[in-house]
């Protein structure tokens, strides 16, 4: 009987493991089908994330193209009315031709006989070049007719004016241009820039900005 029953128990035994490994296979199966829409999902989500920065990154690369771009036509603009250089004027009439369709000019008054005119005026070529946005100009003292005597010139010359179209809104007179030493202190053409930079004068410029001094508050206080 036993051997008649052996080959049924075998079968049922056999039936029974095959039942549980097809379980685990199908339970392994469905996991493994939940697992995946995740995983996609988060792949798919960090993929956008990237895509989202890129464009942002072009957006970004665009508007500072577009900038520069606008930057260099207006700089051209300025270039060929007259801007990057100092410009010498004959007298008064030309003094309110030039500087009156200009948003920004800065006007030196100073005698030639002076020894410190040629370093003066060394000092203003520089600036004309690197600020392009605003009308350098140079007028000798003599030929200033009218002009001499609309501000104080007690203290005598060099004066500069700052002027907005062609309006003089200050007058920056040796006491103050001087505030920080002679023309040969290396404070010098540092302090002229802040007092220009503080009155509107002229843009921003790091290269003008006296490191580890107190320069910036000497202009500020220089200007009252």
């Amino acid at each position: 009987e036993w051997a008649r029953a052996q080959p049924a128990l075998v079968r049922f035994v056999f039936g029974v493991l095959g039942s549980a490994l097809g379980h685990c296979h199908r339970s392994h199966s469905m996991e493994s089908s939940v697992r995946m829409p995740t995983a996609d999902l988060a792949s798919a989500l960090e993929v956008s994330d990237q895509r989202l920065v890129g464009d942002d990154d072009v957006d970004e690369l665009d508007r500072l193209r577009a900038g520069r771009v606008a930057q260099l036509k207006q700089e051209q603009t300025w270039r060929h009315s007259g801007h990057g250089s100092l410009r010498e004027l004959a007298d008064e009439v030309e003094f309110l031709d030039v500087l009156q369709p200009r948003e920004r000019g800065v006007v030196l008054i100073s005698d030639g006989a002076s020894d410190r005119c040629t370093q003066l005026l060394e000092v203003f070529e520089g600036l004309a070049q690197k600020h392009v946005e605003t009308q350098f100009c140079h007028l000798e003292l003599e030929n200033a007719g009218l002009l001499a005597h609309a501000v104080d010139l007690d203290e005598g010359v060099p004066v500069v004016f700052v002027l907005k179209h062609g309006q003089v809104i200050k007058s920056l007179s040796p006491s103050q241009l001087f505030q920080l030493g002679a023309i040969s202190s290396p404070k010098f053409r540092q302090h002229i820039g802040s007092l220009l930079r503080n009155l509107g004068a002229i843009g921003s410029d790091d290269a003008l900005k006296v490191e580890g001094s107190d320069s910036e508050s000497d202009g500020e206080r220089g200007l009252h």
